[in-house]
């Protein structure tokens, strides 16, 4: 793909795998970077980390986990920064929708006494 885009001089070419895992920690994903060979894949780990912290019960450290994670990528810190981001889409339930379950049951477990 890469190389059919240089051939006819598209050198901004960027493709990347859609490939998905429920966690914050980026190492399942850096290994298609290395293993598969992929230039970049969608980075899930970031949008695990934004709905954990946002619409979910996790802290800031989340983050931390991501970004310690970069180094794992083909190419290092440099390569993660490239990783098309992202934090919902047609494959997995709205941003919006995660946020809207954990205010909901914050606010039901007010109104319950707890």
């Amino acid at each position: 793909m890469l190389a059919r885009a240089k051939a006819k001089c598209v050198f901004n070419f960027h493709g990347s795998g859609a490939v998905s895992h429920g966690s914050v920690d980026p190492g399942a994903l850096a290994g298609h970077t290395r293993v598969d060979k992929l230039p970049a894949v969608l980075d899930f780990a970031f949008r695990q980390a934004v709905i954990e912290t946002v619409a979910g019960t996790r802290g800031t450290d989340a983050f931390e986990v991501l970004f310690k994670g970069d180094a794992l990528y083909e190419g290092g810190m440099d390569a993660a920064q490239q990783l098309p981001t992202f934090v919902s889409n047609h494959d997995n339930c709205r941003f919006a929708c995660y946020v809207a379950r954990h205010f909901r049951r914050r606010a039901t477990t007010r109104a319950c006494g707890a």
